[in-house]
């Protein structure tokens, strides 16, 4: 009796496989969530349609801190693209930016490797026009007391929050002629702990959605550029001094070695 049962449940799967194959079974054509889906995609892509967004490539180069082994490399980007107050206030307070062109970037790119000794990380930023994007420079770093160097040469300490360091990026263009853009930078501090604030008397306190962020306003500057142009923005020679803004973004310890964080941008504007 069970070996028959047996037989005929055999049969039965043996049949509905062959219903299956035969294509009279549910395909990925009918699933109704699938083209609900491809349905909202095609929305999206309607009403992204002549948008212009910025992108950024972002290649993180990692290399030993030296000042004598990366200036080679500074040597191949334009470093006089900022006014004499920026230079001044970056270079005093332990960082560096130049400008590079398309035609240079085989040259650099191929340096660079040869002073890490590996293969250069990357990652792609995106966002909407004339709207910040922040790069992470450093994370899950704790509190920290820093000296800045002030336009007037005057020098004071700040206190960095325990979190992130960020490079806060924001792109200007003219959307009828995108070829050209307007790039502002700052180094930035998140707090890792969201702001608590006051409500309106009986409420409390209130957990706010901010977290608290500091920026260092000194050491903003802005270039023109170019389409295929890059941006390479890395520590400078007064970040060798550990109480630095530029050795607190820059610079990490490895293995009891100080080594130094390089970033390469390609900033460009595409039109979905």
């Amino acid at each position: 009796m069970i070996g028959r049962w047996a037989q005929r449940r055999w049969i039965a799967w043996v049949l509905l496989a062959a219903w299956v194959v035969a294509g009279c079974g549910p395909t990925v054509e009918d699933d109704p969530e699938r083209d609900w889906m491809a349905a909202r995609s095609a929305e999206r892509k309607e009403a992204l349609a002549g948008v212009h967004f910025v992108q950024i490539r972002v290649m993180v180069v990692e290399l030993p801190f030296s000042n004598r082994a990366v200036e080679n490399v500074w040597g191949m980007v334009d470093e006089s693209l900022l006014t004499a107050k920026e230079s001044g206030s970056l270079s005093a307070n332990g960082m560096r930016a130049g400008l590079g062109t398309a035609e240079s970037w085989p040259e650099v790119a191929a340096e660079l490797k040869r002073l890490a000794g590996r293969q250069i990380t990357e990652a792609l930023a995106i966002n909407n026009a004339n709207q910040p994007i922040t790069l992470a420079v450093k994370e899950r770093q704790p509190a920290a007391t820093v000296f800045a160097v002030h336009a007037d040469q005057t020098i004071s300490g700040l206190d960095f929050p325990a979190g992130e360091y960020l490079l806060a990026l924001m792109c200007a263009f003219d959307p009828d002629d995108p070829s050209e853009m307007h790039l502002a930078c700052q180094p930035q501090v998140r707090g890792r702990r969201r702001q608590v604030g006051t409500g309106a008397p009986g409420d409390g306190a209130l957990l706010s959605n901010q977290y608290r962020v500091v920026g260092l306003d000194m050491m903003t500057f802005q270039t023109r550029m170019a389409q295929g142009q890059f941006l390479l923005v890395g520590p400078g020679h007064r970040a060798e001094r550990a109480t630095s803004i530029g050795h607190r973004f820059f610079i990490k310890d490895k293995g009891g070695m100080p080594v130094a964080t390089l970033l390469v941008l390609f900033p460009e504007v595409v039109k979905m």
